[in-house]
């Protein structure tokens, strides 16, 4: 008997309620937390690596502010997306305005709140990175009800690549995370310590691959 077990929003109790399973002798395998457990092997994508690729890209095009609709705080006090985010400035030397940090979180309401905040600036980002695709549709939702357009107005980018991203008007511009490949390695991993009981837990890190769509564009 084993667990494979996939989380998204960590609870307290979850970390230690894992501990007890794996002490236990049970085989525990996490799919999506970066948080160590001991004896537990977890399965995690480079959240911050895939913000820094999709902060990078609108600074590539030459958005000068770009305003981040944060996910919620997790439980350790960090959130790898906003330390990419943040990092992709860093690396060319750009400060960020603390304005540019909106509260938000993973819910299309999430977005749109987070975008009327940050469209409330004297002086309004030319850009939005968003915590996942659906925080990414709430806020190009805001912006239409501003009478504000993406990408022609505001740019705006996802992450998680989820299936409507790609036909929503407009497409987005996401990050991909290989949940497949994920989910195959959960399985692979189970298995083996199912064989092996004493072979040790690690932590197996996927890397994320940037689509670009419609709805990024240089600032107007």
């Amino acid at each position: 008997m084993g667990l494979i077990a996939s989380t998204a929003h960590e609870h307290p109790a979850w970390g230690e309620a894992l501990q007890n399973l794996a002490a236990q002798g049970v085989p525990v395998v996490v799919l999506g937390s970066y948080r160590p457990v001991p004896k537990v092997v977890q399965i995690v994508v480079d959240d911050e690596e895939g913000f820094v690729k999709a902060t990078s890209h609108l600074l590539d095009l030459g958005h000068e502010r770009i305003g981040m609709i944060m996910p919620p705080i997790g439980i350790n006090g960090r959130s790898p997306r906003v330390t990419g985010f943040l990092k992709a400035h860093q690396q060319r030397g750009k400060p960020v305005a603390p304005g540019l940090l909106a509260p938000g979180g993973w819910h299309v309401e999430d977005g749109r709140d987070g975008a009327a905040q940050l469209m409330q600036l004297p002086v309004p980002p030319t850009a939005i990175v968003a915590p996942n695709d659906m925080a990414a549709i709430g806020a190009i939702t805001m912006l239409k009800e501003l009478n504000r357009r993406a990408p022609e107005d505001i740019a705006v980018v996802g992450y998680d690549n989820i299936k409507i991203a790609e036909w929503y008007d407009p497409a987005l511009t996401t990050v991909d995370q290989p949940h497949y490949q994920m989910g195959q390695r959960a399985m692979q991993e189970m298995l083996k310590h199912l064989e092996r009981p004493s072979e040790p837990p690690k932590v197996v890190k996927f890397e994320t691959t940037l689509i670009i769509r419609r709805s990024s564009g240089g600032p107007r």
